[in-house]
């Protein structure tokens, strides 16, 4: 889709140029009404100097959802490295700009009714007692085992004398 716009004037041109001279960014704005009448604005910035070599010729992406709700708006200069072509004035008489169309494709979907089934059978296996424990015996018992070792090792440091700690002398 191309979209038909106002002629560039000689004063905007000169700014233009001077811009990508100073190699400064380029800055649309656009504004979108939705549905209900709420206006949302999106900026998107391009170098001058692209702008400028490309003759004025630009891309506008529009993105949009599922809903068909803008969600974001790209400008892209047909050029992709500035050279630094001089350009004149006279070949920055308007903008040639196309506007595309990007609709988001939603991901799949989880098919959660299969899970919550799988989940169920394996529920029902470990009701009946089909299912066996595979885990090791550390990992079945740790929670006795643990406070064990920690009495062990409390007592062990409350008793000095069965440390050997006595200071028996020569």
């Amino acid at each position: 889709m191309s979209v038909s716009q106002k002629p560039v004037d000689a004063s905007f041109a000169k700014r233009l140029q001077a811009l990508a001279k100073s190699d400064g960014v380029y800055k649309i704005k656009s504004v979108v009404r939705t549905s209900t009448g709420k206006e949302i604005s999106f900026l998107s910035f391009a170098k001058a100097c692209l702008l400028v070599e490309s003759m004025l010729s630009d891309a506008l992406t529009v993105s949009v959802d599922y809903a068909g709700t803008v969600i974001a708006v790209t400008l892209s200069p047909t050029v992709s490295v500035c050279e630094n072509h001089p350009i004149s004035s006279a070949d920055l008489r308007g903008f040639n700009t196309f506007v595309h169309f990007r609709h988001i494709e939603q991901g799949p979907m989880p098919d959660t009714a299969a899970y919550i089934q799988k989940l169920e059978r394996e529920r029902e296996a470990r009701e009946r007692g089909e299912v066996k424990d595979n885990r090791s015996f550390l990992a079945k018992y740790w929670m006795y085992i643990v406070p064990v070792v920690i009495f062990v090792v409390l007592s062990g440091a409350s008793n000095p004398e069965a440390t050997g700690g006595g200071g028996g002398g020569r």
